[in-house]
C-alpha cells in the first residue's frame, strides 16, 4: 500500500494551536507528488504549514479551485516561500467577482492580485478549461457540466461590475481526483457546480465508478433540507468510505452527514492531518 497524506492548512475552524480563517488550503502528498489545493485568504496557510515543517519549495504544483479571494488571497505568501511554481487553474480565475447577499451591500471577492504581480512572484500559470491528468493518477476536473436538477450556483454569486451585475456560472470551479486501487479520492475547493455533478463527472472521465473518499467544501451552507438529503442519498449510493467536508459545507449539512455516515464522516479543520494507506491504481 502507498500512503496518501493530506494536511488542511486553512479552514474556517482550527484545531488547538492552529489559525483559522474563512477559506481553504489543503496540502496533498500522493503518487510521489506534492500539491497544494488553494491558498486561503491571507498568510494563515503559510503560518500553519510551519507547524508541519512543510517546505513549499518542494511543491510540484499549486492548484486553484476557483477565483474567489478566500481560496486565492494567500497565493503571494505561498509563492514567497515556494519560488517559481506551476499554478494550475481555469482561465476565468481573474474574472471580477462579487457576492450580493443583502442589497445594497455588494462585496468584492475577486482574486486580490493581478496576473502580472503573481507572475512576478513566480506563478507559472497553466490555464485550461478541460479535464486533464496533471500527473500520473492525478487529474483536475476542468469545467463540470450541470446535470442534476437540484444543484445550482448560488444567485448571490455575481460577476460583471458593481453597477451591472449578472449571475456568475463559476465555470472555473475545479476539483482534484486521485486514482487509487480503492477508488477515487476526490478533493474539492467549494463544489460550486454541485458535489454530485463533480463526482459523476470524475466517474465519467476516469471510468472509475468506485469512490473511496471525498474531501473539501461542498457549498451546502444555504441548501434546503431536501437538497442536503439528495446529496446524502447520492453519497450513500456511491459507497464512499471517507467523507471529510469542510469550509462552505455548512453546519446543518455537516450534522446531517455525520448522522447519516457515522464514523465515515471525519472532522476536517486547520491543522488536521490524514494518512490513508491505499492500494496503487
Amino acid at each position: 500500500m502507498t500512503p496518501l497524506r493530506t494536511i488542511t492548512l486553512c479552514e474556517n475552524t482550527a484545531q488547538f494551536g492552529f489559525l483559522a480563517e474563512w477559506g481553504l488550503s489543503i496540502f496533498i502528498e500522493a503518487h510521489g507528488r506534492r500539491l497544494l489545493l488553494d491558498t486561503g485568504m491571507t498568510d494563515v496557510a503559510v503560518r500553519n504549514a510551519s507547524h508541519f515543517n512543510i517546505n513549499f519549495s518542494d511543491l510540484d504544483a499549486i492548484v486553484l479551485s476557483h477565483g474567489h479571494s478566500d481560496h486565492t488571497g494567500g497565493l503571494t505568501h505561498v509563492l514567497d516561500q515556494s519560488g517559481p511554481k506551476p499554478v494550475i487553474a481555469h482561465p476565468d480565475i481573474f474574472k471580477t467577482r462579487f457576492t450580493v447577499k443583502h442589497r445594497p451591500e455588494v462585496r468584492d471577492i475577486t482574486l486580490p492580485h493581478s496576473r502580472e504581480l503573481l507572475e512576478s512572484r513566480g506563478a507559472q500559470f497553466q490555464l485550461d478549461t478541460a479535464y486533464r491528468e496533471i500527473f500520473p493518477g492525478i487529474a483536475v476536473s476542468g469545467e463540470v457540466p450541470m446535470e442534476t436538477d437540484f444543484e445550482f450556483v448560488e444567485k448571490s454569486l455575481q460577476t460583471g461590475t458593481r453597477h451591472e451585475l449578472r449571475p456568475d456560472p463559476l465555470h472555473d470551479d475545479l476539483s482534484l481526483a486521485i486514482q487509487t486501487g480503492m477508488g477515487l479520492f476526490i478533493i474539492t475547493g467549494c463544489a460550486h457546480r454541485g458535489i454530485v455533478n463533480i463526482v459523476r463527472h470524475f466517474q465519467k472521465m476516469t471510468g472509475e465508478k468506485t469512490v473511496y473518499a471525498i474531501m473539501g467544501g461542498f457549498h451546502l451552507g444555504n441548501a434546503s433540507p431536501a437538497h442536503i438529503n439528495k446529496v446524502i442519498s447520492f453519497l450513500i449510493d456511491t459507497g464512499v468510505k471517507k467523507l471529510m467536508s469542510a469550509h462552505c459545507t455548512g453546519f446543518n449539512a455537516s450534522c446531517a452527514m455525520f448522522n447519516a455516515f457515522g464514523k465515515v464522516f471525519l472532522l476536517n479543520q486547520s491543522g488536521t492531518r490524514f494518512v490513508f494507506n491505499v492500494d496503487p491504481p
